[in-house]
């Protein structure tokens, strides 16, 4: 996620790169985070220079990206910080696609769309960076590994694991998601 915030350097050494943006519904991907951070020996965080006072949450490590204005979420709740880091990666691949269109390739990738059927979405991957489809893509898209993951993916398990916290955060990410093409 981390590389949404870096395409202009990134472009800027892979000058015929070709971005393929794997966007996820904020509600499943805000879950995912706030497990994430509650998982310290699978994601360790950045050592930063502020004491963290986030409700709720004992490490003294910030988990995932570290967006810009980071140092004023120091006790925010962990839901929030985990909203504004959706958000920030996302708006950042948004604004770079608007201000490169006709000049940098992207291919738009839902999340959604790959997990629950990974052949057809591999295959137009394969495409547009130019590479074959057979041999370990396709052996891939008959099971794709599970990285960086706690729990299984599963569509709606935010509503049974962090309800309360999503639904507050539904407002703030809400404008991100239409513009993504996300329904609330």
């Amino acid at each position: 996620p981390e590389n949404c915030l870096r395409l202009p350097f990134l472009l800027a050494l892979f000058a015929d790169a070709r971005v393929i943006y794997l966007t996820r519904d904020a509600r499943s991907n805000v879950n995912s985070l706030i497990e994430g951070w509650r998982q310290p020996h699978l994601f360790p965080g950045y050592e930063v220079p502020e004491s963290l006072h986030i409700p709720g949450y004992t490490r003294d490590r910030w988990a995932f990206t570290l967006i810009p204005g980071w140092r004023e979420l120091t006790s925010a709740p962990l839901e929030q910080i985990c909203a504004l880091q959706w958000i920030a990666c996302n708006e950042a691949v948004l604004a770079h696609r608007e201000t490169t269109a006709n000049e940098v390739p992207y291919l738009t990738v839902r999340y959604e769309d790959l997990t629950a059927d990974p052949e057809p979405v591999l295959r137009q991957i394969a495409a547009f960076v130019g590479v074959p489809f057979e041999g370990s893509l396709a052996r891939r898209a008959a099971r794709l590994p599970r990285i960086n993951v706690v729990s299984a993916p599963e569509q709606e398990k935010w509503r049974r694991e962090n309800r309360e916290e999503i639904e507050q955060i539904l407002p703030l990410v809400a404008p991100t998601m239409e513009r993504m093409g996300y329904q609330i």
